[in-house]
C-alpha cells in the first residue's frame, strides 16, 4: 500500500506543537502596542478574508499592555484564523475586533457571524487537538489551545460566548498588565 501525507499539514502540525511548547519561554513581558500587533496578525489572514468578501472592523485605539509580543500575536493570529474559517460561508461575513477596559481587567474580543460554537463545546474547544468540525478546514486543533496557554501565562482568562449567529471569543488580562486605563468600550472601525 502507498500512504500519502500532506507534508504541508504535517509541517503546520509540528510548527504548532513547537509554538505550544515554547510559550513557556515567553516570560519577559514588555509594553506593546496592542493594535499594531492585532493588525500584524490580521495581515496573515487578510488575503484569504478578502477573497471571501469578509469585512473586518478593529478598535480605533487600544490601551498599551504589558505582554510578551509574540504571545499576544499568537492569540490574535489563531482567533483570526478561526474566525475567517467560521464566516467563509456566511451571506455577509463580518469579523469584529474590540477591547473593553474594565475596573480590574482589560478584555479583548473577536466576534464573528459565522457557524458558531455549540454551548456543549464551550469548555472543550480550548483543549489541545480538539476540533469541533471533523472536515479538512485547515485547522490542526492547536490554535485555541495555544491562545489559552498564552493568556493563562499572563494571568488572564479566555472563553467563548455562543451567539445566535456566530461566536465571540474573549480574553482578559489583569489591569496590572495594562499600561493605560479607561472604562469605556473602544468602538470598532471598519477596514
Amino acid at each position: 500500500r502507498q500512504v500519502l501525507f500532506d507534508l504541508g499539514a504535517i509541517e503546520k502540525l509540528i510548527s504548532g506543537l513547537e509554538d505550544y511548547q515554547n510559550l513557556d519561554q515567553f516570560v519577559e513581558i514588555q509594553e506593546i502596542d496592542a493594535k499594531k500587533i492585532m493588525l500584524a496578525a490580521w495581515a496573515q489572514v487578510k488575503k484569504r478574508a478578502l477573497e471571501h468578501g469578509i469585512r473586518a472592523s478593529f478598535p480605533e485605539k487600544c490601551p498599551a499592555v504589558l505582554f510578551h509580543p509574540k504571545a499576544f500575536f499568537y492569540i490574535f493570529s489563531h482567533l483570526f484564523s478561526n474566525a475567517v474559517r467560521a464566516v467563509m460561508d456566511s451571506d455577509d461575513p463580518l469579523i469584529e475586533v474590540g477591547v473593553v477596559n474594565r475596573p480590574k481587567k482589560i478584555e479583548f474580543f473577536v466576534r464573528d457571524n459565522g457557524i458558531g460554537v455549540p454551548i456543549s463545546m464551550q469548555d472543550r474547544i480550548f483543549d489541545l487537538f480538539y476540533k469541533e468540525r471533523k472536515n479538512n478546514d485547515g485547522g490542526a486543533g492547536l490554535g485555541l489551545a495555544i491562545a489559552k496557554k498564552a493568556v493563562l501565562a499572563h494571568g488572564g482568562q479566555i472563553w467563548v460566548i455562543p451567539r445566535g449567529n456566530g461566536a465571540e471569543f474573549r480574553f482578559s488580562i489583569p489591569k496590572q498588565f495594562a499600561a493605560a486605563s479607561n472604562n469605556d468600550t473602544i468602538a470598532g472601525k471598519s477596514l
